[in-house]
């Protein structure tokens, strides 16, 4: 018998190092949570000129009351629908979300450096959706010290976020060792 033991989970020998600039990754997740926004009230909007054009139309009387709270309804289903698709749907498809491909990150697997399965990725969002409703509001408000670089966002579900041009060169980038901080030239 072999006294070699194998793993369950591989470890990647060639895992590149997250980032070390959080700014991409700030501008990743603002660019993201934009984009479901934007989708949420486009959608708002549309609900309820068609609602009040409807109304008219038949000549029915409707109170605004009603139009709103069904409008903020569709608007809140669409929102939550685009943050799904883009977060979710894309990340596994092309990993990375639109504000990720906008800022140069992929997410990829901790234990393969592959794409994401997708029950990961709808974990991954869940975890980030409680994360930004609950934990940074009290973070901006400075009552909590949630975050930081090593802060519990990190290897969120067996995923990290690394650059792009770091997975191209499958962990010799030289700028992993010092972090990501540009080097200087002599």
């Amino acid at each position: 018998m072999s006294d070699i033991k194998t793993a369950a989970h591989p470890v990647a020998l060639d895992l590149p190092c997250s980032i070390g600039n959080h700014l991409r990754r700030d501008l990743a997740v603002f660019l993201d949570m934009l984009w479901a926004l934007l989708c949420g009230l486009i959608a708002m909007v549309f609900c309820v000129v068609v609602q009040k054009g409807l109304a008219t139309l038949h000549g029915s009387d409707v109170s605004w009351k009603r139009i709103a709270v069904i409008g903020l309804a569709v608007g809140l289903v669409v929102m939550v629908t685009g943050s799904f698709a883009n977060q979710v749907l894309l990340t596994v498809w092309t990993r990375a979300s639109l504000g990720k491909h906008v800022a140069s990150l992929r997410v990829v697997r901790v234990d393969t450096v592959t794409r994401p399965r997708f029950w990961q990725a709808v974990r991954r969002w869940l975890y980030g959706l409680v994360y930004v409703i609950v934990a940074l509001p009290f973070a901006a408000l400075q009552l909590t010290d949630i975050g930081g670089p090593e802060g519990p966002r990190h290897d969120a579900m067996g995923l990290r976020i690394v650059r792009s041009a770091c997975l191209k060169l499958r962990g010799q980038c030289p700028d992993c060792a010092t972090n990501h901080t540009p080097r200087r030239r002599p």
